[in-house]
């Protein structure tokens, strides 16, 4: 079973595409990406991943991939497909 995306989910990744694209910029789109997803579960003091985290093997790849498609989602470069994305396309371009 696949999980949505919760609009909470996108809000706090969306919150995290500064510092995605820093290391992005020093590193690469993989790296950056699960330092990211490593940080937003370490601060998540709410709970906001706790139902996915029990349904995925590998939560920081799931939340890197995740991120990874918010950014081009946000950056304007793809199409949002699911969900609340629609919410988030262009909203953050790149420079």
């Amino acid at each position: 079973m696949s999980l949505k995306w919760t609009p909470i989910e996108n809000a706090k990744v969306i919150g995290m595409l500064p510092e995605y694209r820093v290391l992005f910029k020093k590193h690469n789109s993989s790296f950056a990406a699960i330092e990211i997803a490593k940080t937003l579960i370490a601060e998540d003091k709410i709970g906001v991943f706790d139902k996915r985290k029990s349904n995925v093997n590998d939560l920081n790849a799931t939340i890197g991939a995740h991120i990874t498609r918010m950014n081009d989602i946000a950056s304007g470069k793809i199409k949002p497909e699911y969900g609340d994305e629609p919410n988030w396309a262009g909203c953050f371009p790149e420079e």
